[in-house]
């Protein structure tokens, strides 16, 4: 599942939430 906003990529990936912006990737449990 993958949502777009403002050029972001939200991926829910249970447990794993991943937030990644440009080159930048954030992991968020």
């Amino acid at each position: 599942r993958a949502l777009f906003d403002e050029g972001c990529i939200y991926v829910g990936v249970p447990p794993l939430y991943k937030v990644e912006r440009g080159k930048q990737a954030h992991y968020c449990y």
